[in-house]
């Protein structure tokens, strides 16, 4: 049975600040749910800067106000005004073991903090054309239960950055060989081909048009500017791109290259986020 408890009261929660959370172990977590008082999506990203989640030091949530709807919206996950959410077992998750797989089981880990980081007044007012600054509130919370499966997968959410100099084809090859790959999200109107490289074997080649008639099928509707490069679009956990392979001999190694080529149409940084499946 899922239960559904208020978080404790977040520290911190004024412009300028980050507002952090404490979050009880012990369970396995499906869900936060954050709520503040901004009215829509433009007012959202005026308050908030970034959302994070960190296991001690190590962050393993990491995004925008503008990267979480576009994800969301990906998903087809609805989410309200004002709202801020981690999502660890996944709704479009096609099987229960689909959906326990991504669920966050915090048994035996310690020290996991939710943050939330505010903008400044000054940035609020330069986005919002104003001189009255904002007062954010912030509550939230937390849908789990107490089932301990012994999995000790999570889902990764991290931001990335591809340099990327000119048209043509560029080269990211240093995107880490660990866990395995359920996508990665580019956030740019620059990228029309994917093709994808694991230890020299080409494991994808779409063009953004064949991308988006793919994930269609399943029911992921990419947004403008938004190249997903989704190994798992069939939300089915077996189907993510593991940093392991065959050896042969019964067993697996790790990779020794991962390239993620991508044809662009000029210069321009390419923003992106990984979703990326590990072991805690």
């Amino acid at each position: 049975m899922r239960l559904i408890s208020p978080l404790n009261s977040f520290n911190g929660v004024a412009a300028g600040q980050t507002a952090t959370v404490k979050l009880a172990g012990q369970r396995r977590i499906h869900g936060l749910f954050l709520q503040t008082n901004a009215t829509d999506a433009t007012q959202l990203d005026r308050f908030v800067r970034e959302i994070r989640l960190k296991l001690g030091s190590r962050t393993l949530y990491q995004l925008t106000v503008p990267q979480m709807l576009a994800l969301f919206a990906y998903y087809g996950i609805p989410i309200g005004a004002g709202a801020l959410e981690f999502h660890f077992s996944r709704a479009q998750s096609r099987t229960p073991t689909g959906e326990e797989f991504t669920a966050f089981n915090t048994v035996g880990l310690d020290d996991i903090t939710i943050e939330v980081e505010f903008r400044t007044n000054a940035e609020f007012n330069a986005l919002a054309s104003v001189t009255t600054g904002f007062t954010p509130t912030l509550t939230g919370f937390v849908e789990y239960d107490y089932v301990n499966d012994g999995n000790r997968a999570f889902l990764e959410v991290l931001p990335r950055s591809i340099a990327n100099s000119g048209a043509g084809e560029i080269d990211f090859d240093t995107l880490e060989r660990e866990g395995a790959y359920k996508a990665v999200h580019i956030f740019s109107n620059l990228v029309t081909r994917a093709r994808v490289y694991r230890d020299s074997v080409e494991v994808r080649d779409a063009t953004l048009a064949q991308v988006n008639q793919m994930n269609r099928r399943y029911g992921n509707v990419a947004q403008t500017n938004h190249f997903p490069v989704d190994f798992g679009y069939t939300d089915q956990s077996q189907d993510i791109l593991e940093m392991t392979r065959d050896n042969g001999a019964g067993g697996k190694v790790k990779v020794s290259t991962f390239n993620l080529k991508l044809t662009t149409t000029g210069a321009g940084t390419l923003p992106a986020v990984i979703e990326r499946a590990v072991i805690l």
